[in-house]
């Protein structure tokens, strides 16, 4: 099957507030951002993601992809997010990268 452009990090949750992963982990740490390591955060906040993303689904810069027969569903996909483990979360990951 032929890849296809299934969605976006904001269909998926992972930035509601911005257009980019990065612009919205700028904005969730506010005040706090310059305590931070923004790159790390989301080159680790990624790996999590894809991590527990579906065999045959990937994001790629803001865009989730599949090459998959079926239809999945991004409300299944935004599940699937809810399985990162407590020590790979998104605070988790903002914990170990504050300077």
């Amino acid at each position: 099957m032929a890849t296809r452009q299934i969605g976006t990090s904001t269909d998926l949750g992972i930035n509601s507030h911005t257009g980019t992963l990065h612009e919205e982990i700028t904005h969730d740490l506010g005040e706090y951002v310059d305590e931070h390591d923004i790159d790390a955060i989301e080159a680790d906040y990624r790996d999590a993601i894809g991590a527990v993303l579906p065999c045959g689904v990937w994001l790629s810069g803001e865009t989730l992809y599949s090459n998959r027969d079926d239809n999945l569903g991004l409300g299944f996909i935004r599940n699937t997010l809810e399985s990162i483990p407590a020590s790979e979360d998104f605070w988790s990951i903002v914990e170990k990268h504050q300077w």
